[in-house]
């Protein structure tokens, strides 16, 4: 039986840094398994069990009292059992580094280095001698993770901000407010580096003069022994060297100087500890005042005076010039760096700028615009095509999966479709102006709350042409202007696409700035997107799971997250079931690519051998590999089935694969939902109206379906034209994000002249 994962695990710590130049790095802490559902390359654990499942459930009332599951998760790092704490390091959600534990370690960050990263891997020692790279220093126990400072060419070390609850950050609040503790803090873990030297020299002593009276009692009870060896007499032949009389004065030293020398032991790691503490306070001083720097815009890494002096230098013999990741300097690398972080902060200044213009837009108008921009794709089929087969042919090259190239591929049926969306859009109700609440005061102010434009939407997306054009029709009829930041692998096709919209807007004496298209060089671009407070009003990442994370933990503009798509679909013992394997198979093979695809079957062991057989069997006819646990599924007489791993029940497929388990029931069903959903879709098929209801009632997820596939969960099946994406969070939407979930709400209160008491 599979084991239940520990509620008083402790969660991933991750650190992170905002860098203006580098990027968003991220240090994440936590076990194999954790660190895997964030990067699936990391290497699995060393003894080939899930390290989350090492440990027992506390009770229900441990779990209630948060102090004391806290005090469990700390205690749990430091327990002999506990599962190993490794590391991850990533910048803009990309894995460059991977460690083993939590001691000591430098990490190069230099791109040479980074580019031997390989899956399953961890990353291997090697001597770091000089910037960029990490520095990670953990406490003497090697138990949790003091401070993490990134250090680049030319600059100051820069710490990581560590996350809300974990030591580290409990250190740092404890020095922020109080000043004997700012002080004492860092010189006691700079005296730590000697502690050791230290200990011992002050303990050994204090241990052998306990000892002593021990030591002469078994010396008193031993024999005198003695023991003659005839040592042969050697006569060595005298040499006499006339040593010059060099008449050095006689000199004395001081006591002082005397007694430093005889207790040099003591004294030097005591030293060097207390200037390493200081020089780790000076670092901590530096670096909170350069991120204030840069949050306020005030700086910019290379504005130091080391920086700008060494800027100020000619590079000599070509050093300096490569074009890379080589951080620091006023390399052609910083110099494109900085072009690429104007040219996006510029974009959006201007699509701020066309704001007001847009809300002002009427409802006739915006859809007179989309029934163009629709009429212009179709028209425009055979250059689209053209650009896109560029990415594709370039995609292929760089070794992209098929399931990549399919998103990423265009033909005349889905340009067709994506026209198809704007026309729907243009269909549906303009929600700006909508009056959603109100109502009178006792003083006959009229109150009501309108629909309003959210004003400049980021987008954020991978290798998906059509979001292209869905966030500019979107966008558009609910008054927003798209600011799109798309994957590298679909600029081609990317820029085609955008300059036939703009082609469009202008004719309608729009700017062309209504639609822009950010850079996609480097990550970078998506740092500046989304740390442009001011600029840029909300961003919204649409990817996988590193791209989600990395935008919704480095954005300083609010952001609306859209969920990976783990989906299940459980058959019920009570179940019409060719019907079933019908929605089972479109679910899966429709398009396997996409986000509502089913990626987990879970068969009700009330089911026959003979049926459960018979769904097997059918995905195995339509091309589909299944992984599950191979006895488990042999046992009713299924073969070639791959064994699965952890992953087979955490991470979607996007591809002809699909993971089987076999449940006792609707509860274990709903069980193993809970514990593997990413909160996208989850289905059912069943006869039991009862069983129906338990399932909608108890599953959490943004869509529930009932006796139908999972690949209905899509903004224009349900009506509502394309759609942003799928949110899988609470908070401001959830499901198909369309026109109401891109608006905000204001206030306006009409009154006549009224005043407040």
């Amino acid at each position: 039986m599979e084991k239940t994962p520990p509620a008083s695990l402790p969660p991933v710590e991750t650190w992170t840094l905002s860098h203006p130049e580098r990027g968003q790095i991220q240090v994440h802490i936590g076990t194999d398994q954790q660190l895997r559902d964030i990067d699936p390359g990391f290497p699995v654990a060393e003894n080939g069990e899930n390290p989350a499942t090492s440990s027992g459930v506390p009770s229900e009332e441990e779990s209630e009292v948060a102090e004391q599951v806290f005090l469990e998760q700390q205690l749990a790092k430091l327990s002999s059992d506990a599962p190993k704490q490794r590391v991850l390091i990533m910048i803009d959600g990309d894995p460059v580094g991977r460690l083993k534990d939590l001691g000591n370690s430098k990490l190069s960050l230099k791109p040479d280095q980074i580019g031997k990263l390989k899956h399953g891997e961890y990353t291997p020692p090697s001597p770091v001698l000089e910037a960029p790279m990490l520095k990670l220093e953990s406490n003497l126990m090697n138990s949790w993770m003091r401070s993490i400072v990134f250090k680049a060419e030319g600059e100051p070390g820069i710490e990581l901000d560590p996350p809300e609850g974990s030591f580290a950050n409990k250190r740092l609040a404890a020095m922020a407010a109080s000043p004997w503790k700012r002080v004492v803090y860092p010189l006691g873990a700079g005296l730590g580096k000697g502690g050791w030297a230290l200990a011992s020299l002050i303990l050994i002593p204090m241990v052998i003069r306990f000892l002593e009276p021990v030591i002469t009692w078994i010396r008193e009870l031993l024999p005198d022994w003695e023991i003659n060896i005839p040592w042969p007499e050697i006569n060595w032949p005298e040499i006499n060297i006339p040593w010059p009389d060099f008449g050095f004065p006689d000199f004395t030293a001081p006591d002082w100087v005397l007694f430093l020398l005889e207790y040099s032991k003591v004294w030097v790691p005591i030293l060097i500890g207390l200037v390493l503490g200081v020089l780790a306070l000076r670092r901590h001083r530096k670096s909170q005042e350069l991120k204030r720097r840069w949050a306020a815009g005030e700086a910019t890494p290379n504005q130091d005076g080391a920086d700008a002096d060494r800027r100020a230098t000619p590079p000599r013999n070509g050093e300096g010039t490569e074009k890379s990741l080589c951080w620091g300097g006023m390399t052609d690398a910083t110099i494109a760096r900085e072009t690429e972080r104007e040219e996006v902060l510029a974009k959006a200044r201007a699509a701020k700028a066309v704001t007001r213009t847009l809300a002002k837009l009427t409802s006739t108008q915006k859809n007179e615009i989309l029934l163009a921009a629709a009429e212009a794709l179709v028209t425009a089929t055979p250059e689209i095509l053209a650009s896109n087969e560029e990415d594709i042919a370039a995609g292929r090259e760089r070794g992209l999966n098929e399931s990549l190239i399919d998103r990423l591929k265009l033909d005349a049926d889905r340009i067709e479709g994506i026209a198809g969306g704007l026309r729907q859009v243009a269909g549906l109700a303009d929600p700006v102006g909508e009056v959603i609440g109100g109502h009178v005061m006792g003083n006959g102010i009229q109150m009501k709350q309108i629909r309003v434009p959210l004003g400049v939407m980021g987008m954020v997306y991978e290798a998906r042409p059509n979001v292209t054009v869905d966030a500019f029709g979107l966008a558009l009829k609910a008054g927003n202007v798209p600011l799109l930041r798309g994957s590298k692998s679909a600029r081609y096709s990317n820029e085609k696409l955008v300059e036939i919209l703009q082609n469009v807007v202008e004719k309608f004496d729009l700017p062309r700035e209504t639609v822009q298209l950010l850079p996609c060089e480097t990550h970078d671009s998506v740092q500046d997107l989304i740390t442009a407070r001011g600029l840029v009003d909300v961003v919204i990442p649409r990817g996988g799971a590193g791209l989600i994370e990395a935008v919704v933990t480095g954005a300083t503009v609010p952001a609306i997250e859209t969920g990976t798509g783990n989906c299940h679909f459980y058959i019920d013992g009570d179940v019409d079931l060719d019907s079933a394997i019908e929605m089972l198979l479109n679910g899966k093979t429709r398009r396997c690519s996409v986000c509502n695809a089913t990626e987990v079957a879970l068969l009700d062991a009330a089911l026959s051998d003979a049926d459960k057989l018979k769904v097997v069997e059918a995905l195995q006819e339509a091309g589909v590999t299944v992984h599950g646990k191979v006895s488990e599924l042999e046992a009713f007489g299924a073969t070639k089935v791959v064994e699965a791993t952890e992953e087979d029940w955490t991470d979607e497929y996007l591809s002809f694969d699909i993971a089987v388990a076999v449940v006792d029931g609707v509860d274990a069903a709903i069980e193993h939902i809970a514990k593997y959903t990413s909160g996208h879709t989850e289905a059912i098929a069943s006869n039991n109206v009862f069983t129906i209801q338990k399932f909608a009632d108890e599953v959490d997820a943004a869509a529930v379906m009932l006796n139908a596939s999972t690949a209905f969960t899509d903004g224009e099946v349900y009506g509502m034209g394309a759609e942003i994406g799928i949110s899988t969070q609470k908070l401001h939407a959830r499901g198909p994000m369309a026109l109401p979930e891109l608006t905000s709400t204001k206030w306006i209160l009409q009154g006549t002249g009224q005043i407040r008491p």
